[in-house]
């Protein structure tokens, strides 16, 4: 084989080579940037979907090997609630994305105080601190993180993308429900809401709830996971 045809000759070739280099040098840039990821955690264009951009590898549809865990399960404003992401039988990962997010609506809500030298706050919805993510691709059996609970919200779940290499990660993790105190102020008490916000059983039918030997009982879904439950009457 004969080198010298690999050279360009011409000014026209030489263009031409640049043209290729240029083309060649674009495509590495764009296949890397989805194959690898975000393996510094700068995530905010994933903010919306937590969706990592890898490829056209979709999430894993079995039941992920993670788990949020938290320290409350119910909020007031100002509040400060310990968040942490683990792995479940001494699983790992390498990425990840984690926000809260309120029931009703969806939308992001809250920021995180960042503890864990692993993780790092970003800029979601032009709030600093409203999501977290990883800072490298070491391996990682749990992070944690301070959440500081907003005012004017309703109850909230913690959502977390996790990413266990380019081609695995489990999206929508979810914690347990945190319930708002402003949702509890809107619970019912006593027969109101009977048939329309709760169910009731009242024994005998129709007695007056102040009688030791009425029997009542209700429940009332608060959103979420979570539940009111009332009972009087007496016991033995």
């Amino acid at each position: 084989m004969n080198l010298l045809r690999s050279f360009p000759k011409t000014k026209q070739d030489y263009h031409k080579m640049e043209d290729w280099v240029y083309c060649l040098s674009l495509f590495c840039a764009v296949f890397s940037a989805r194959v690898l990821g975000f393996p510094d955690g700068k995530i905010n264009p994933a903010c919306d979907s937590m969706l990592p951009s890898h490829g056209n590898f979709v999430s894993q549809t079995t039941s992920a090997p993670y788990g949020i865990s938290i320290s409350s399960t119910s909020f007031d404003p100002g509040n400060k609630i310990t968040v942490t992401l683990q792995g479940i039988d001494n699983s790992t990962f390498k990425g990840f994305l984690l926000q809260a997010r309120a029931v009703s609506g969806d939308g992001i809500v809250g920021t995180f105080q960042i503890i864990d030298p692993n993780t790092q706050g970003l800029l979601c919805n032009q709030v600093q601190n409203s999501s977290m993510s990883h800072t490298d691709r070491n391996s990682k059996q749990n992070v944690t993180a301070i959440w500081v609970a907003p005012s004017g919200t309703g109850n909230v779940q913690f959502r977390a993308t996790v990413v266990q290499n380019v081609s695995v990660f489990w999206a929508n993790v979810r914690s347990q429900t945190l319930v708002s105190s402003s949702s509890s102020v809107d619970s019912t008490s006593g027969r109101e809401g009977c048939g329309t916000q709760k169910f009731c059983f009242i024994s005998p039918t129709g007695c007056n709830l102040d009688d030791p030997n009425c029997y009542f009982m209700s429940s009332e879904s608060l959103g979420g996971d979570a539940f009111k439950f009332e009972m009087s009457g007496l016991s033995d």
